[in-house]
């Protein structure tokens, strides 16, 4: 008689590409990040940025329940986070945990170029030929192009600052598979998938607690530094957490404690 074969020694790539739920999420989060913007921008149109009382207040103060409505949907930016820990852990944690083959690193980054730089660099070129940017140095004109304006603040990079957070994705882009090629090398063959699992969330824990500890350090407080992964890189573990779950028998049991609070709770998690 021949054995089935595990769903974790052959997941099925078709499954891991569609998350029909990640569509309507990312809607909703891209409404709500737009809201504060346009609002926060309403703001810089009307030179109101020069009254005392931060934006916080003055958003709440000129426009009232829609100003704090928009300020609710800046926090959904952590659904873009979460949403990519999750869908693009997913290849890696199965062929971690299973042991199975390993998703193409070139293959993944040339996706994740084409997909996010020619419509970033466009809006880049686009801001430095229409806004007149104070002369700082070719470098911080430079740098809105290599995804490193947060930590080179400059004149050109306020008229872009809302890229901030491409910037942290794509920060994680790069850091993913460098952490599970470390994990391939440093765990032995032999180890069981529950052990592998366990691993993969030990490091989500271990970042998330770093990520915090950075967030209430000195550092992070100057310009710049409070925009990058090393203050964000939280917000991305539950989404990871919840690729684990789903790939291991965790995933009976949360289904079994509680059909819909989980994913809720593990996006909560992030922001």
């Amino acid at each position: 008689m021949i054995p089935r074969p595990s769903p974790l020694a052959t997941p099925s790539r078709e499954r891991e590409a569609n998350f029909v739920a990640g569509d309507s999420l990312r809607a909703w989060a891209a409404l709500g990040v737009f809201s504060v913007h346009a609002a926060v921008g309403s703001l810089y149109v009307n030179k109101d940025f020069s009254r005392p009382g931060g934006v916080i207040r003055q958003l709440l103060g000129q426009l009232g329940l829609a100003g704090g409505v928009a300020l609710a949907g800046g926090t959904l930016i952590f659904v873009f986070f979460v949403l990519s820990g999750y869908l693009l852990s997913r290849p890696f944690v199965t062929a971690y945990v299973a042991s199975a083959p390993r998703p193409s690193v070139r293959a993944y980054l040339r996706r994740r170029a084409f997909r996010v730089l020619p419509g970033l660099w466009l809006a880049a070129l686009v801001t430095l030929m229409v806004f007149t940017v104070a002369d700082e140095g070719w470098w911080r004109r430079v740098a809105p192009f290599l995804l490193v304006q947060n930590i080179w603040p400059s004149d050109y990079g306020n008229h872009i600052q809302q890229i901030w957070s491409v910037d942290v994705e794509v920060a994680f882009y790069l850091l993913l598979p460098l952490a599970f090629l470390a994990a391939w090398r440093l765990t032995p063959r032999a180890t069981s998938a529950s052990r592998r699992a366990a691993y993969i969330l030990i490091g989500c824990g271990v970042v998330f607690l770093a990520s915090v500890r950075f967030d209430l350090s000195a550092l992070s407080g100057a310009p710049g530094w409070n925009r990058t992964i090393l203050v964000y890189g939280l917000a991305f573990m539950p989404g990871i957490a919840l690729a684990v779950a789903e790939r291991t028998s965790w995933r009976l049991r949360l289904a079994r404690a509680g059909r819909g609070w989980w994913p809720a709770a593990l996006n909560a998690a992030g922001a």
